[in-house]
């Protein structure tokens, strides 16, 4: 069964392509990250310079940042590979435990997505859950 164009595996997107409209190359996806909550992607994590994976940067894009163009099968950022060298990276090896709330919201900020942070009601007497929550794009 072949799914339409707009329903793609997940499976299938990891390693694909981020450029910006002038096709230039801005990295890598390396995975996605889902807001258990809200079933949706929060932000996708995705690799930029270097070679064969040695000395580059990985970010933490917000979902509401990319868009996917299923003519090229890449993802498209509007940003310059010079504005995305100083948005705040990962650390390749460590990233899962280097975000946190704080560093999204202020992540989300810089890709011009800004997020607001909400604590769902408690269910069944277990603690909170923290979600977040887009905010309307500008």
């Amino acid at each position: 069964m072949e799914l339409t164009p707009h329903l793609v595996s997940s499976n299938k997107l990891e390693r694909y392509s981020v450029v910006n409209p002038a096709a230039e190359d801005l990295g890598q996806v390396q995975n996605f990250m889902l807001d258990m909550n809200s079933g949706e992607i929060a932000f996708v994590v995705v690799s930029f310079g270097g070679t064969l994976g040695i000395s580059d940067k990985w970010f933490a894009i917000p979902w509401d940042a990319m868009t996917w163009s299923p003519e090229t099968k890449r993802f498209v950022l509007d940003m310059s590979k010079d504005t995305l060298k100083k948005a705040p990276g990962l650390d390749k090896k460590r990233w899962q435990e280097e975000i946190d709330m704080k560093w999204l919201g202020e992540c989300s900020e810089f890709y011009g997505c800004p997020v607001s942070w909400h604590v769902h009601e408690e269910i069944h007497g277990e603690a909170p859950v923290v979600g977040l929550e887009r905010m309307p794009r500008k």
